[in-house]
């Protein structure tokens, strides 16, 4: 009896010690976890994106959502330097209630971008936000309104926008993540990033300035980082064509350069063929332009860069008209865009040029508000309203723009907007013409 009791008493005293081992073992086990899941997420690519199911409300149709989706990630397909986790791997997340950590974890990514698309009346509204994967908060939204009868024609427009837009962002968000690392990581392409997120930002000499300095930073580091010769390309031609630089020359020439590395290294990428038209541009090589703007409006109908390069190269050739479509088009892409004033200002001078003056009064006005920095949509302004008889509201608008650019002077006109055709060189030596008439500085 006696072992009997002792036997039965055996296992009551080892329950305490039993407990307490198990639980150490489970606080193991999860520390082990919470490391393992600390450690992937850490080890996820700094440029790193999944793309999630978008969601759907009652009343939306699912074609268009899954068509924009579809576009999205196509044109996110094409950032090749940044690890892109596409919609056939995140299908198992359609209709959950996911944490946007576990997920992060799950697919090895910094980012999530999402979606949801709801019918209101006439208008589908398309939101679309972007989340930081280690601590789930938004880092990016946006939203667009597409009227219901043109659903199929904007899919690509909206998707392209937000692509666009997005890039902007995202460069932002990877720039607040380098901060919190070590120098030493901080790479060339993150600056590249950087310097097209700066590039992109406003039609600006101090942006394109910046954006300059952020890319050369990155070649000082890597001589061959793509990103960066592309970018320095960009910025160069761009102060050039705005004759926002100093040195004209030396800035053609370190355009030059970077574009030829950039060819070597990748003659096919997109950033190669954008700076080859910019340079074609700058040589009035007309021809080779508008090869270049098709070849992008082929292979990138999305980007609104492309019909931009189309806008401003048909009307070298004067084909006004189609001009006027290409700005369109780019401006329905993106309608948000830091360029919509520099469409608005080509549709304007378009319109001038077709003998349309109150439609090139409406342009050049709405080009000129949203960024009185481009002194020439001031002056094709005064000349659809000097045409239209209303001379003393047009010289308020050259005295308005000669005190914003004391500097401008109307012979700068013809010196940058050269072409053969002879339609584009009567309308523009009018507006030059009208504009002396009008008092502005010879």
């Amino acid at each position: 009896a006696a072992s009997t009791a002792a036997a039965s008493r055996t296992p009551a005293r080892r329950w305490p010690a039993a407990i307490g081992i198990a639980v150490l073992l489970a606080a193991v086990a999860v520390a082990a976890w919470a490391a393992a899941a600390s450690w992937q997420q850490d080890a996820a690519p700094l440029r790193s994106l999944a793309l999630m199911p978008f969601d759907i409300e009652e009343g939306t149709e699912r074609w268009f959502v899954d068509g924009v989706a579809g576009d999205l990630a196509t044109t996110l397909a094409s950032w090749k330097d940044i690890k892109v986790v596409g919609r056939g791997s995140t299908a198992a997340y359609r209709g959950r209630d996911v944490d946007p950590r576990v997920v992060g974890r799950e697919l090895g990514v910094r980012h999530l971008l999402s979606g949801r698309a709801r019918r209101e009346g006439d208008q589908v509204r398309l939101s679309v936000s972007l989340v930081e994967a280690r601590s789930g908060q938004i880092v990016w939204a946006n939203q667009r309104d597409v009227p219901r009868a043109e659903l199929g024609l904007w899919m690509g427009d909206v998707a392209g926008s937000l692509a666009r837009t997005l890039l902007v962002e995202y460069g932002d968000a990877v720039a607040a993540d380098l901060r919190t690392l070590d120098p030493r990581q901080v790479q060339a392409d993150d600056l590249g990033l950087q310097g097209m997120a700066e590039l992109l930002r406003s039609v600006a000499r101090e942006n394109w300035e910046r954006a300059s300095k952020a890319f050369e930073a990155g070649l000082a580091l890597d001589p061959d980082c793509q990103r960066c010769l592309g970018g320095l390309t960009l910025a160069q031609t761009a102060l050039v064509h705005w004759e926002w630089t100093n040195d004209r020359a030396a800035a053609i020439a370190k355009a030059e350069r970077a574009l030829a590395r950039l060819k070597l290294l990748a003659p096919e990428r997109q950033l190669t063929h954008l700076g080859a038209w910019n340079l074609a541009l700058i040589a009035h090589d007309w021809g080779g332009a508008m090869a270049i703007a098709d070849r992008l409006a082929e292979h990138y109908p999305n980007e609104p860069a492309s019909h931009h390069y189309r806008c401003s190269t048909l009307l070298r050739l004067g084909r006004f008209d189609d001009s006027i479509a290409a700005c369109e088009r780019a401006q329905r892409i993106s309608p948000r865009d830091s360029r919509v004033s520099v469409w608005q200002g080509l549709i304007g001078f378009n319109q001038f040029l077709l003998g349309r003056y109150a439609l090139a009064e409406q342009a050049s006005r709405a080009s000129v508000l949203a960024n009185p920095r481009v002194p020439f949509y001031s002056a094709v302004l005064a000349a659809a309203l000097a045409e239209q008889g209303r001379r003393e509201e047009a010289a308020a608008v050259l005295r308005e723009a000669a005190k914003r650019h004391p500097d401008y002077r109307a012979s700068r006109i013809a010196n940058y907007w050269v072409a053969s055709d002879p339609r584009f060189v009567a309308g523009r030596d009018r507006i030059a013409a009208l504009a002396v008439e009008l008092g502005f500085p010879a």
